[in-house]
C-alpha cells in the first residue's frame, strides 16, 4: 500500500510547489512511480529516466504467482506498460531485458540503454560479534532473500547434505524474510545448535560487501522460471568482495553467463 501512497502524496506537494525541475528519474520494480509523473505532468520536469531491475510484474507470472490473464495481472500489467511508455529513457540491468521490452512491452528501441547500476566498491570494514574466528571453518555465504525464486526447497536440501558430508563447512544466511527463515529452520534446526548454520539479520550493503570478504564462497540460486536479465544482488556484493559464486541457474542467464564468461565461481544445476 505504501507503494502506492507514496507517489501519489509527493506528487500532490510538489504539484503546489513552484519549482520545476529538468528532470524526473525514476526506480523499478514498483511500477506506481507513474503515478507520481502522471499528477505533476510535463510542466515540472522536462524528461523522464526510468532505472529498471526488476520486470514487474511479469517475473510474478513467470513464477507462476500470477496468472496472465487474472485480473490483479492485467491492471499491474497496464500501470507498468503506461510507466514505460512515459519514460523518455529506460536503462536496464542486463542485454536479455532490451528484448523483453521490445517484444512484451512493444518498447522502442531507440528508449533503451543497459546501465549496470550495481557496481560499487566498498573500502570500509566491520566486525562480526555474531561469529566466532574459528580458522578450520569454511565460511560459505547466503546474501538477501531465498525464497520460491530462489530455489528455496533445493537450497536447504543442498545445505544439509553439504554439511553431513563436510563438518567443516559453516553456512552464513543474512537477510532472510521471516517466511523464509522458519522454511530453512525446519530442516537445518540440528546444524544451527552446532553453529554450522547462522542466521543473521539484515544487513546494510557495506556490511554485506565486509562479511562477503570473511568467506570462502557465495551461493546465488534462481528458478530456472525467472527472467533471464535477473542480476541478484547478492551477486553483486559477493563481485564487490572478491568473492567466488556458486550459481545454481540455467546457463543462458546473464548471471550464469557473466561468471562463466569472466571466471567468477562455478556453475550447478538442481
Amino acid at each position: 500500500a505504501s507503494e502506492i501512497i507514496l507517489p501519489i502524496l509527493l506528487g500532490i506537494k510538489l504539484l503546489f510547489s513552484r519549482k520545476k525541475y529538468d528532470l524526473a528519474i525514476t526506480y523499478s520494480p514498483s511500477i506506481f512511480w507513474v503515478l507520481l509523473l502522471i499528477i505533476i505532468g510535463q510542466k515540472k520536469y522536462g524528461k523522464n529516466f526510468l532505472i529498471v531491475r526488476d520486470l514487474f510484474p511479469l517475473w510474478l507470472s513467470r513464477m507462476n504467482i500470477l496468472s496472465q490473464n487474472g485480473v490483479v495481472f492485467l491492471i499491474l500489467n497496464r500501470v507498468a506498460k503506461i510507466k514505460f511508455a512515459k519514460a523518455d529513457k529506460i536503462f536496464v540491468q542486463s542485454k536479455s531485458d532490451l528484448k523483453t521490452l521490445k517484444d512484451f512491452y512493444g518498447v522502442d528501441c531507440s528508449k533503451l540503454d543497459v546501465l549496470e547500476n550495481w557496481y560499487q566498491v566498498v573500502e570500509s570494514e566491520h566486525k562480526f560479534d555474531e561469529l566466532n574466528d574459528i580458522t578450520s571453518l569454511h565460511d560459505i555465504l547466503l546474501l538477501g532473500n531465498f525464497g520460491v525464486a530462489q530455489n528455496q526447497k533445493f537450497l536447504r536440501s543442498m545445505v544439509a547434505r553439504s554439511l553431513k558430508n563436510n563438518s567443516n563447512f559453516r553456512f552464513i544466511y543474512v537477510g532472510l524474510k521471516n517466511t523464509d527463515l522458519k522454511f530453512q529452520q525446519k530442516s537445518l534446526n540440528e546444524f544451527e545448535k552446532m553453529g554450522k548454520v547462522i542466521f543473521m539479520a539484515d544487513l546494510t550493503h557495506e556490511q554485506a560487501v565486509c562479511l562477503a570478504r570473511r568467506c570462502k564462497l557465495g551461493i546465488v540460486s534462481l528458478a530456472p522460471s525467472n527472467t533471464p536479465g535477473n542480476i541478484p544482488g547478492k551477486f553483486c556484493a559477493y563481485t564487490m568482495a572478491g568473492l567466488p559464486t556458486f550459481c545454481v541457474a540455467p546457463e543462458n542467464f546473464e548471471v550464469a553467463k557473466t561468471i562463466s564468461k569472466n571466471a567468477l565461481g562455478m556453475l550447478g544445476s538442481c
